[in-house]
């Protein structure tokens, strides 16, 4: 009986470091960082994270982070959104390369694929709300930053961010 009592032990300690263990290349294995608030960005004034669980009836499908910035000594603000979760399945990137319009319908955007970081992204110019930036972190991560006007500037702040975002 002793025995099995030592054997319950140590097969007790090896499930706990081996749980341990797995958790941590679990986390080396993922290339996203797990983010509780979008960094601070040199240059810029940025609003407290908003942090909104995506959930659906039955489980939690991911979260949203929400951060608005200023561009010190500027009226320029800037509005970004990470989405994360298996609930942002839907958010799709095209396979090939697009330079299009809305056509003659539509309100005369641009929309044109590109990379940012070596990262797929999709670039909407509209003439009135102005620029929105689509990136896709990872394959269940999208970084959406949005600018009233200034594509430089935009893609500035959107290779900066990611960078100290860790992505």
């Amino acid at each position: 009986m002793e025995n099995t009592g030592k054997i319950s032990l140590r097969v007790v300690f090896l499930a706990a470091l081996a749980s341990v263990l797995m958790c941590i290349f679990a986390a080396d294995a993922s290339n996203q960082p797990a983010l509780d608030s979008l960094p601070d960005v040199p240059g810029w004034t940025g609003s407290a994270t908003q942090l909104t669980s995506l959930k659906s009836a039955e489980k939690e499908e991911g979260r949203m982070l929400e951060r608005s910035y200023r561009k010190n000594g500027t009226l320029q603000t800037v509005t970004v959104v990470l989405l994360e979760g298996s609930g942002t399945s839907w958010l799709t990137f095209p396979e090939e390369a697009i330079d299009a319009t809305d056509g003659p319908f539509g309100t005369g955007s641009t929309y044109r694929t590109l990379k940012v970081r070596g990262k797929e992204a999709v670039l909407e110019n509209h003439p009135i709300q102005g620029k929105a930036l689509a990136i896709k972190l990872d394959t269940s991560v999208t970084l959406t930053i949005e600018m009233s006007s200034d594509e430089a500037l935009l893609l500035e702040f959107a290779h900066e961010i990611i960078e100290l975002a860790g992505f």
